[in-house]
């Protein structure tokens, strides 16, 4: 798998496209399609994932055989991963990419953690079999009568 780390503007503009496609498969379902166009709105627009870069989180477009499959998003702390995103095109899943994603997490040797939307079974249960335990659980309030309602799991 080859990761493209998104640097420039355009590149911004790239894994806009990607995001917008994965965000309505993975989350249309959970949430519902006005949340999700909020959210691509607001926390996956150009400018959010810009400000994101600017404050250290590194964002990848993830390719196999210059296919794009997905993308995946962290910041590493003195002693965490903050895994803050990792998504593949519906037809994508399955394939064993997840295991190559988490391979390059373990790799920093700290401890990885995640939020997950507590609607999201399939990404719990997933999570759950590679090691990762729930350890707390938020609320957040994103404003226009939308919360973001998450596990916090941590391996």
């Amino acid at each position: 798998m080859e990761y493209i780390e998104i640097i420039k503007e355009k590149d911004i503009h790239d894994l806009l496209e990607i995001v917008k496609v994965i965000w309505k498969e993975v989350f249309t379902p959970i949430i519902g399609e006005s949340q999700v166009k909020y959210m691509l709105e607001t926390y996956q627009s150009f400018e959010n994932i810009k400000e994101e870069i600017s404050d250290g989180h590194k964002y990848f477009i993830l390719k196999d055989k210059n296919r794009t499959i997905g993308y995946t998003a962290y910041k590493e702390f003195e002693d965490k991963i903050y895994l803050s995103k990792i998504y593949f095109f519906k037809s994508e899943r399955g394939k064993g990419y997840f295991n190559q994603i988490l391979d390059y997490y373990n790799k920093f040797n700290k401890t990885i953690y995640l939020n997950v939307n507590k609607k999201n079974e399939l990404a719990i249960k997933v999570y759950q079999s590679k090691g990762f335990k729930i350890v707390n659980e938020r609320c957040v309030d994103i404003k226009n009568g939308y919360f973001m309602d998450d596990y916090i799991l941590e391996k």
